[in-house]
């Protein structure tokens, strides 16, 4: 197995519970949950996790990314750095924009924008 990066010494949390396991990412995607005495070849890169918990990227549903029409306060570009450094990887932008998005004419423009 070609793995890219191992994260590795951590207790990873899952809807399970807790689990001491390190983490195989390959192409940007976890692969695999092994434990810490299973050897494999060589990953890439590691990440010494030790001490710490491994989480899931989080989900925020509610998130202002202000674009269309409010782009002085912040905007998409922005609001996705803050979410990625906080470690959420997915968004749902609320409608309260200009002109809102709540037609898929409206849909269309937003995603336009980009």
């Amino acid at each position: 197995m070609s793995v890219d990066l191992r994260i590795r010494g951590g207790t990873v949390v899952g809807a399970h519970g807790r689990v001491a396991a390190d983490v195989l990412v390959a192409d940007g995607m976890v692969v695999g949950l092994v434990a810490p005495t299973v050897q494999i070849p060589d990953a890439a890169s590691e990440v010494d996790a030790s001490g710490r918990y491994v989480l899931p990227g989080m989900v925020d549903v509610h998130v202002h990314t202000r674009e269309p029409g409010y782009t002085h306060k912040e905007d998409i570009a922005t609001t996705t750095a803050q979410a990625a450094a906080g470690g959420v990887t997915t968004i749902f932008g609320m409608p309260n924009l200009d002109p809102p998005t709540s037609t898929l004419a409206a849909t269309v423009v937003r995603r336009s924008t980009r």
